[in-house]
């Protein structure tokens, strides 16, 4: 599983926050949005999931959380600006 953190976002809506992104396999397929107007797959998110996506930026699911560690307690962050938490089949693992 594909994960990339921005420690500091340009998002007008998050604001300089950290977020992340993981990549669009992690979707659940019971997501109500799923190929109805997903926003990171249609909105200007799409470049960056797609990058996340293939591969092209961000790191595996166990450094992503090596990362997320270093944030410093108390510090706001987004998580899944697009994507999912890993599940099989709908379910959170």
């Amino acid at each position: 599983m594909q994960v990339a953190l921005t420690m500091v976002s340009g998002n007008a809506k998050t604001g300089p926050i950290p977020t992340s992104t993981t990549e669009e396999s992690s979707c659940s397929p019971s997501c109500p949005l799923l190929g109805k107007g997903c926003y990171a797959k249609y909105g200007p998110q799409k470049i960056h999931w797609r990058k996340v996506s293939n591969n092209e930026r961000g790191v595996v699911w166990s450094e992503f959380i090596a990362l997320i560690r270093k944030i410093q307690r108390g510090q706001l962050w987004r998580h899944n600006v697009a994507g999912d938490l890993p599940h099989n089949n709908g379910d959170i693992d």
